[in-house]
């Protein structure tokens, strides 16, 4: 009992860098999956650099957030069921209504935004790891990984915030956790994508997404949601390639990033073409796994906050020489 007694005390007292360590661990597993598991070149030598820059950047925003004062966790709060309606109602969309997965994800955000407000964010975490593979999960299963994502929102989401594709990574913690539990496994293969369009894309879904949300006043989930479901519109009109789609959905996530982490419109257009890469990279990993593109997003807002913070570093060099 006594022992119990010190773990729950150590866990109460070190809980914000134990909330990061359980965060970047699964960012990092992901990077290194996809490092070890390359025969291209190029790729691995992103992947090492992208590795260095991850563990750089959450230092840094551990460091700005160390003397945080965190609010006691409480697992019963009405953001839990908010996650689990999130999750089945995508799953359920996609599974049932056969609607394409991100606008399933897109108008359930949507939904949340305009029905229940308060709880938009919550909703719209659930819809990524709504997002997971019927071919993977059944709705048994999709159940288990609702209630687990949940935990994980609960326990992470007073940290990281405005980060871009924090929601997304939430999820994507629930569909590792909750597939290892079963032992399921995701889909490994190539997906034919333009390199050069994965910039383009990129771009403009961070872009339009950033200027929805800052300069028209919306919330970042509002901003997310309807660029998205607009994109995916005409790419489908135009009988565009779906993935396109995914990397659109993706860099929005990064749009919703708050003006204290992609303070303007430079350092966004640097995290479109650090997610570009981080896209590439990642291609052919963890298909099926809901918050897969949120994962994505969120690793390159965390490697833009290292390059930022690199640059300030060389330019007050230069100040003081």
């Amino acid at each position: 009992m006594l022992k119990l007694k010190n773990i729950i005390s150590y866990i109460k007292k070190h809980k914000l860098i134990l909330m990061y360590l359980l965060i970047s661990s699964f960012i990092l597993y992901a990077l290194l999956t996809a490092t070890l598991n390359t025969d291209n070149m190029m790729n691995l030598i992103f992947s090492i650099l992208f590795i260095a820059l991850v563990v750089f950047g959450f230092f840094i925003a551990y460091k700005n957030e160390k003397n945080k004062s965190l609010a006691q966790i409480k697992l019963l709060e009405w953001d839990s069921v908010a996650i689990i309606i999130g999750v089945v109602l995508t799953f359920s969309l996609v599974e049932f209504l056969s609607i394409p997965v991100i606008i399933a994800s897109a108008a359930v955000g949507l939904a949340g935004h305009f029905l229940i407000k308060n709880y938009e964010v919550a909703i719209y975490c659930g819809s990524f790891a709504g997002m997971i593979s019927p071919f993977i999960f059944n709705y048994g299963e999709v159940l288990i990984l609702a209630f687990i994502t949940a935990i994980y929102f609960i326990f992470t989401k007073r940290i990281l915030k405005g980060f871009g594709g924090k929601l997304g990574t939430t999820a994507f913690l629930g569909s590792i956790t909750t597939a290892f539990i079963l032992n399921k496994s995701f889909f490994t293969f190539d997906i034919a994508s333009k390199f050069y369009w994965l910039f383009i894309v990129s771009i403009i879904g961070v872009i339009s997404t950033y200027l929805v949300q800052h300069k028209l006043d919306q919330t970042a989930v509002m901003a997310s949601a309807t660029t998205s479901i607009v994109f995916a519109s005409i790419l489908f009109v135009l009988g565009g390639n779906v993935i396109y789609s995914a990397v659109f959905f993706t860099a929005s996530f990064i749009g919703m990033s708050n003006k204290i982490i992609i303070p303007n419109i430079y350092v966004a257009f640097i995290s479109a073409i650090v997610l570009a890469l981080v896209f590439y990279l990642f291609e052919p990993f963890f298909n099926g796994a809901g918050g897969k593109m949120g994962m994505m997003a969120f690793t390159s807002v965390v490697i833009t906050t290292g390059i930022v913070k690199i640059n300030q570093l060389l330019v007050e060099k230069d100040e003081l020489s």
